[in-house]
């Protein structure tokens, strides 16, 4: 799942590159690789952040260890991160809307970013820290997106 997410990641970066040269299908490419990207976080962000073998997912055995909270705030979470992606694409095309996607992305992130801070502070699980990274890696895209849209 991590590669996954490094690849399509990856992707979406590419296409970012291919939009600044305005090489033609650099829309189209940043729409797919970035939708595909939110869709990623919005269904399988649990299994991502509890670090569930892509073969365990439907065992039973493989949620045992996990307790509902954290499942239900990985889903919560992969929510956040599906309306900050999609933000970031709408902002980076300069789509209707893009901006105050940005805007609710970014302070939704913030959100997640200091639940994560302080849970990761006082249980010190890598859990919270991939949330945190994430988080933080997105509210610096939405950020950039914001000033450069305002520019």
């Amino acid at each position: 799942m991590k590669k996954t997410e490094k690849v399509l990641a990856l992707l979406s970066l590419i296409s970012i590159i291919l939009k600044i040269f305005s090489i033609e299908g650099a829309i189209f490419l940043s729409a797919l690789f970035f939708g595909i990207l939110a869709f990623f976080y919005l269904f399988l962000n649990f299994i991502l952040l509890n670090a569930i073998p892509f073969k365990n997912i439907f065992k039973k055995k493989a949620y045992t260890n996990i307790s509902l909270k954290r499942i239900v705030w990985a889903i919560f979470v992969g929510m956040i991160f599906f309306i900050a992606v999609m933000a970031i694409l709408f902002g980076l095309n300069k789509w209707g809307g893009g901006s105050f996607l940005l805007i609710i992305g970014s302070l939704l992130l913030f959100l997640v970013a200091v639940i994560s801070l302080i849970w990761y502070i006082f249980y010190h699980s890598y859990y919270n820290f991939m949330i945190l990274m994430r988080s933080t890696i997105l509210i610096v895209v939405c950020l950039t997106l914001i000033v450069a849209n305002f520019f």
